[in-house]
């Protein structure tokens, strides 16, 4: 079955669009490694992510916290997993009010990873090395 782009895993292109506003706005220490944030930009670097609750104790009061657990890629290298969060950090510190709102808490697995394949024509520097 062939899927249109906005029919794609909603959370998935949302977060690839997310990626693709911050790369355009971030003041590159380089242009490598701008250019290797945009080799990035494709829907099979994004990290899957599952709904989840945690229960959250503040002030006596126990609450449940709906979350987003991102299954980290068990083939993506450190410096994918590091131009990623520096991607994900400038569009949190430079989105509207609205946008910080509507966007759950993420939180990264530490018990389950992504079986996500590598994508095809992945460059070597994408691919953690063992």
């Amino acid at each position: 079955m062939f899927l249109f782009a906005n029919q794609v895993k909603p959370t998935l292109f949302q977060k690839l669009q997310r990626r693709q506003k911050s790369c355009k706005m971030i003041k590159w220490e380089s242009e490598s490694e701008r250019e290797k944030a945009e080799e990035i930009m494709k829907l099979g670097y994004m990290s899957t992510d599952e709904s989840d609750k945690e229960d959250v104790e503040e002030d006596g009061l126990l609450t449940h916290l709906n979350l987003l657990r991102t299954l980290p890629r068990t083939w993506e290298s450190v410096a994918v997993t590091s131009l990623k969060r520096k991607l994900d950090f400038n569009f949190a510190t430079n989105c509207s009010v609205a946008s910080a709102n509507a966007q759950l808490p993420r939180k990264v697995s530490k018990n389950k990873q992504s079986s996500a394949p590598i994508p095809k024509s992945a460059p070597a520097w994408t691919i953690k090395l063992d």
